[in-house]
């Protein structure tokens, strides 16, 4: 499959769009990692982890049906050096859930019941190490594909929250920056969110970012950001268009 073709699945795939014959296809497509250009070997990792996710979860029913399960040492071979953080990380939690499992089936002596939410807890917990991890990396595709998975949490911690703002606050990349903002609207309710929002009117340059930004307080309801507001539409040397919304944005709140 061409690489652009790819590109497309992947937007749709990020957007919650894809039907499952087209996720199909993308994770098929993913698969040779090698033989892919540069800009889409991010992507295929993330694919790769998550497949390692699903296999682990298949497994489950596996370990189940066996009243004594058997402990398997851990056999630690050494990997070759240019495998990625990321996969590390996959490697681990695929480790992570195994463990767990084991460790509850031996707790309950042959019993079938199981703590399912302490496991799923343990499976978010992960994946906000990861997640965090994927925001310290030097590849900025990388860093908003972060950005997507915080998205699809439920809900987060503090130290989610403190690096996100810190990525929309300080990254060297304008669609970072964006794709930051997003994530941290789903979580608007936060108070340390919507500070961040109002002071990012007049610290944010990116005429496009104001304008975000402008949008997502206002669907917060915000008043406390109308002094900011003010402020844009008095700077000189902001773009008409911002100023514009500025002033669209006071008579929605006001």
């Amino acid at each position: 499959m061409k690489s652009d073709k790819i590109s497309t699945l992947l937007e749709k795939y990020y957007a919650g769009e894809t039907s499952l014959e087209e996720e199909m296809t993308l994770k098929n497509a993913l698969k040779s990692i090698d033989q892919l250009p540069e800009e889409l070997k991010a992507d295929a990792e993330l694919f790769a982890m998550m497949d390692a996710l699903s296999t682990d979860s298949t497994n489950q029913d596996i370990h189940l049906e066996k009243k004594k399960p058997k402990i398997i040492p851990i056999i630690h071979e050494r990997k070759p050096n240019n495998i990625s953080w990321t996969m590390r990380i996959a490697a681990g939690f695929s480790l992570l859930v195994v463990g767990v499992f084991t460790g509850l089936l031996i707790g309950n002596q042959g019993s079938n019941s199981i703590d399912v939410a302490a496991l799923r807890q343990d499976m978010s917990e992960m994946k906000q190490i990861m997640a965090l991890s994927q925001l310290r990396k030097e590849s900025a595709s990388e860093r908003i594909m972060a950005t997507y998975e915080i998205k699809k949490m439920d809900n987060t911690n503090d130290e989610i929250l403190d690096a996100l703002i810190y990525t929309f606050n300080n990254d060297d990349n304008t669609n970072v920056k964006n794709a930051a903002a997003d994530a941290l609207y789903k979580f608007g309710n936060h108070e340390k969110v919507r500070k961040a929002f109002i002071n990012g009117l007049t610290t944010q340059t990116d005429p496009l970012l104001q304008i975000k930004l402008i949008d997502m307080l206002v669907g917060l309801g915000e008043k406390r950001a109308l002094p900011k507001l003010q402020e844009v539409m008095q700077e000189e040397n902001q773009m008409k268009v911002v100023k514009q919304k500025a002033a669209q944005g006071i008579g929605k709140l006001i």
